[in-house]
């Protein structure tokens, strides 16, 4: 619909044009009469632009050639201020034609690029339809190779998706009792041995359970290049922040991830039939299907102990960043893994979630305070800024976290679904958990920065009665024991692995931890980190 200006009158300018016409002959005469400055004894009245009205000055400050210039650039402002009103408003409506002309063009400009644009994507959704899988990988286009693995391992999701040695299932689903688990890694031997099992521990769970809610699964790498073990793992490269923004990141790698996933959302977010998205982590286990417990109005999510938006100290810093005024009991103490979030919802808290974790470590206060836990904060946060607020079942038994979880049970009683190994494992000969001292059996992931996990790693001592760490290391043997390459990629044994610990502040807090004492832990990404800078 175009909007058409009011028509503007335009008025006579014919009394003006003759009295311009008739001064400039009149100074011509006084010109060629050949009079100095100093003849004139009283001032010239001139016009001065923009209705600005009379002003009284002397001839004599126009001299010679420079003073002919200023006089006839000064003729197109003699008109009668009685006239002014009528030139300005026909210059405004010349000037709305030319805007409305400009506007015209840039629209049907627009609906052009709109309707190629929209012939070229049904071209393209006919030419998917009819390609086969082979046809997919077929083309000559390096750049593209990457999208064209990705769309096959969507497509299987919708037909026979390949599972573990149990066999095959046909997915019929249309997506809408399904989500797509999606794993953020970056690059390094250190993400790659957990990716490479958590993927395998999610087909075999998946395939144990076809009538589940598990769907389809990418491996979200934000290195910016392709990897050898794009063929074993579904997987979309994304780029990580650019290198002017390395000042900023200052070692806070993670902030990758919001960036990773806000590329991931923007460009693959509609190519999967899924229609909720669950978002997790290399270092996660899944030991059974998690049940759809999202749905298109409320997520779910696992609550963090340390995650506490009400405290005093936390709520200070947040209202810094609570641009809507929320109130401060609609902050979920969550982080963004894991969690099941239908796409709609997704899509605008990812787009916040982005920048506002950029803005949280540009703040000198909330990066002291929050740590390797920041990112977290900034996707609790950036859930109150969207419209309407994304709320979340808090769902406990959606993940364990040993060794402080000691069984395969949440503190509801209920089973857990996920098994999260981020903290370090220590036990003594007789089995007694050690915590703050490397025990005779210590398992932790940071040991493991350069090679993988040994072959047969062995199981804690007998004494032992941790059922959660217990099953990492059951998981972690069955995986290596089947996924191609691991054993030369591997220690040997444990003997050859030096015990990497935190210092002795670390020490005492895990300690302390034991005791139900901390309430703040930063869910182990300051030991990672000072393992990856050593």
């Amino acid at each position: 619909m175009k909007i058409r200006r009011p028509t503007l009158s335009r008025p006579s300018l014919l009394s003006s044009k003759s009295l311009a016409i008739a001064f400039i002959a009149a100074i011509s005469i006084i010109a060629s009469l050949n009079l100095s400055p100093d003849s004139f004894s009283s001032g010239l009245p001139i016009y001065r632009t923009a209705n600005q009205g009379f002003e009284t000055t002397t001839v004599s400050s126009y001299t010679n050639e420079q003073g002919a210039d200023v006089i006839e650039h000064d003729f197109s402002s003699l008109v009668d201020p009685a006239e002014q009103d009528g030139i300005e408003q026909l210059e405004t409506e010349l000037a709305v034609e030319e805007e409305e002309r400009r506007l015209d063009e840039t629209e049907t400009e627009i609906l052009q690029e709109a309707q190629e644009n929209a012939e070229q994507r049904e071209q393209i959704n006919d030419e998917l339809a009819t390609l086969t899988t082979e046809e997919l990988h077929s083309g000559d286009d390096e750049e593209d190779s990457n999208d064209q693995v990705y769309l096959e391992m969507q497509e299987e999701s919708l037909k026979a998706y390949k599972k573990s040695s149990s066999g095959t299932t046909d997915n019929t689903s249309d997506g809408t009792d399904k989500y797509h688990v999606v794993v953020t890694v970056s690059e390094g031997m250190y993400v790659q041995w957990q990716a490479r099992m958590c993927y395998y521990w999610y087909k075999k769970i998946k395939a144990q359970n076809p009538d589940s809610a598990m769907g389809g699964f990418t491996r979200l790498l934000h290195s910016g290049v392709e990897d050898e073990y794009m063929d074993e793992i579904p997987t979309v490269v994304v780029d990580p922040l650019p290198p002017e923004m390395d000042d900023i990141v200052n070692g806070y790698v993670v902030l990758n991830r919001p960036y990773g996933l806000l590329q991931w959302v923007q460009k693959y977010l509609d190519t999967f039939p899924e229609k909720y998205v669950l978002m997790s982590e290399p270092d996660h286990i899944f030991i059974k299907p998690p049940p759809l417990w999202a749905t298109p109005t409320k997520a779910a999510a696992f609550p963090f102990f340390y995650i506490e938006p009400q405290s005093k100290e936390n709520s200070d810093i947040i209202q810094k960043f609570n641009k809507k005024k929320v109130p401060i009991h609609k902050f979920a103490p969550i982080g963004n893994s894991p969690v099941m979030i239908h796409k709609d919802q997704l899509k605008p808290v990812v787009e916040i979630w982005s920048n506002l974790s950029i803005s949280i470590k540009q703040d000198e206060e909330a990066d002291a305070k929050w740590g390797w836990v920041q990112e977290m904060f900034a996707w609790s946060i950036a859930s109150t800024q969207v419209e309407p607020v994304v709320e979340y079942e808090l769902v406990p038994e959606l993940m364990l976290q040993p060794p402080w979880d000691a069984q395969l049970t949440a503190e509801n009683g209920k089973e857990a679904y996920i098994i999260h190994f981020t903290y370090g494992n220590d036990f003594n000969e007789q089995g007694v958990f050690t915590p703050g001292k490397i025990g005779s059996w210590h398992f932790d992931k940071r040991d493991y920065m350069e090679k993988y996990p040994p072959l047969n790693f062995p199981m804690p001592p007998k004494g032992c009665t941790n059922e959660a760490v217990k099953k990492i290391i059951s998981c972690l043997n069955e995986a290596s024991k089947n996924l191609p390459g691991w054993k030369k990629l591997a220690y040997k044994s444990t003997d050859e692995v030096k015990p990497y610990f935190g210092d002795d502040e670390e020490e005492e807090e895990q300690a302390e931890n034991a005791n139900g004492t901390v309430t703040n832990l930063d869910d182990g990404r300051e030991q990672e980190k000072e393992q990856e800078e050593k």
